[in-house]
């Protein structure tokens, strides 16, 4: 459905939005969802986001291009895995019961090598010279491995006796026919590429990758290589979260806005259509200059909040038209955290992977943080696992870049009056 909007011939008037889904937002809001200071809570945020948003189209690919997506259907395998009985070893197929009394001496009466086809019974107290891999013959029951032998060709002298079925991967051993080898929403890796293909899956149905565009707002902003100029600062913003999304999304478009809300919005209504997500990044806090909450002052369509978390605290959410927006603040930490914290859930949801969330692990703090008595803090740390501790940086700012370089955990601090001392354990969300 086109976003239905009208943009005045005065400049300074603000163009209007009919989102698709608001009714539906607004039916998350719940009485008493904010507390005595104002702000609303970090789960109340997310839980209005995920609520509005779903997964989006499923297609079929081949299966070396669904690496990283959702399966967009259970797969159900059709051949047991093993297809037939084979050798686990170099060795020699053999009847357990000829093997008893040692040294046991056989014939060998045929050589069967990975891959062959049609294989002739085993003749009963005769072994079989069998590779890894290869069809266990008819009348043999187990496999000496080569080194339990005298490695004859001819005659092999076997010195040590072994039970039925060892060595042997029997057919449906590792999984049976109807075996569930994927269900909706699970994540394609390597490992259950592998799995397809053992199963003669050449392409799987799976959602597809959402597609999204990312804007910077700010007169002050400019590109990487380009002169500083008073007053200016370069832009990292666009270029971190082109970064963190393009783990989970396709980006389509990047773009810096102007401190204008009406060039900032015409910009938004213009690319909607061709996306799955908006994600702006500034513009939303309480100054004279905010164009993303200036141009969606009046419609409606884009809920602004204070959000009780530390850094991050304006956040905004709603639909240009049919296509969702998330409006984070824009000082470069609290874009980072605001991206792990709403983003990635949000992508994953519209991904179709039924896990939304970073694995959270309980680690020892190594140096003590304080708490914020009202909100969330969230702290980029350093996670050391074998350790089982983690530690954060000295200096804190929504607006140090410098904080996040190394890190690959982020760590969470409920408010509270107490600080968070060293030698405590706290949740970390592991973001490698």
């Amino acid at each position: 459905m086109p976003p239905r909007y009208a943009i005045a011939a005065s400049p300074a008037a603000i163009p209007v939005f009919t989102g698709r889904n608001t009714a539906t937002r607004r039916a998350l809001r719940q009485d008493g969802d904010v507390n005595e200071t104002g702000l609303i809570g970090v789960g109340e945020h997310l839980s209005r986001i995920l609520g509005s948003i779903e997964a989006g189209d499923s297609i079929r690919l081949p299966l070396d291009e669904c690496l990283g997506l959702a399966l967009g259907e259970a797969v159900v395998n059709s051949i047991p895995l093993p297809p037939f009985a084979n050798s686990s070893m170099d060795g020699y197929a053999v009847k357990a019961a000829d093997v008893q009394q040692l040294p046991a001496e056989l014939v060998v009466s045929a050589d069967i090598p990975a891959g062959a086809g049609a294989v002739e019974p085993l003749p009963r107290g005769t072994a079989a010279r069998i590779m890894t891999g290869a069809p266990v013959p008819a009348g043999a029951d187990a496999v000496i491995p080569v080194e339990w032998t005298d490695a004859g060709i001819h005659v092999v002298v076997i010195n040590r006796r072994l039970s039925a079925r060892t060595h042997v991967r029997d057919r449906g051993d590792d999984l049976p026919v109807g075996s569930v080898l994927g269900e909706t929403g699970d994540v394609v890796d390597a490992g259950r590429i592998g799995l397809l293909a053992s199963a003669g899956v050449a392409e799987c149905r799976v959602y597809r990758r959402p597609r999204v565009a990312i804007f910077a707002t700010g007169d002050e902003l400019v590109e990487p290589g380009t002169p500083l100029g008073p007053g200016a600062i370069y832009n990292s913003n666009t270029h971190l979260m082109r970064a963190l999304a393009s783990a989970d999304a396709s980006v389509e478009a990047v773009e810096t806005l102007p401190d204008d809300p009406v060039t900032a919005l015409t910009a938004l209504v213009e690319v909607a259509g061709n996306v799955d997500l908006l994600i702006t990044m500034g513009g939303i806090s309480a100054g004279a200059y905010e164009p993303i909450k200036q141009a969606f002052a009046t419609s409606g369509d884009i809920d602004f909040y204070s959000v009780g978390m530390q850094p991050g605290k304006p956040q905004g959410f709603g639909f240009v038209g049919a296509t969702p927006l998330l409006a984070l603040p824009g000082n470069p930490l609290s874009s980072l955290v605001s991206f792990e914290i709403f983003v990635r859930p949000a992508l994953r949801r519209l991904g179709g992977f039924s896990e939304l969330h970073r694995q959270s692990v309980r680690l020892q703090l190594l140096n003590t943080q304080r708490r914020s008595l009202d909100r969330v803090r969230f702290l980029p740390a350093v996670a050391d696992l074998f350790a089982g501790t983690v530690t954060t940086a000295d200096r804190h700012g929504s607006h140090r870049s410098s904080t996040a370089a190394g890190t690959n955990c982020i760590l969470e601090l409920p408010a509270g009056p107490a600080d968070a001392r060293a030698g405590e354990l706290v949740n970390a969300r592991l973001l490698k």
